[in-house]
């Protein structure tokens, strides 16, 4: 009976260890999606806020009016077109 109890507590402590452990290595890559993902979010927001200057910059030297820049469907065409041509490593 003692060594049935051994054997038994030997396997709860095995389990919770490496379940302990499990939970460490998802903690673990969570943690690094989430920095991941915050890093993109950044960049992107970076990327749309250089391109809203650019246009900006573009528009006022040729002269035209806000009114005359593009419109949300062409700045959506405008998207489009980079994220095709953008290397998917990139992205």
């Amino acid at each position: 009976m003692t060594t049935w109890i051994a054997a038994m507590s030997a396997i709860v402590l095995i389990n919770l260890l490496g379940t302990m452990a499990l939970s460490v290595v998802v903690n673990h890559r969570i943690k690094q999606l989430e920095d991941d993902a915050t890093r993109a979010y950044c960049r992107d927001r970076a990327l749309s806020d250089a391109i809203t200057n650019l246009n900006r910059r573009m528009n006022h030297h040729l002269g035209l009016t806000p009114s005359e820049a593009p419109n949300a469907e062409e700045a959506s065409h405008i998207d489009e077109l980079l994220r095709d041509h953008t290397p998917r490593s990139k992205q």
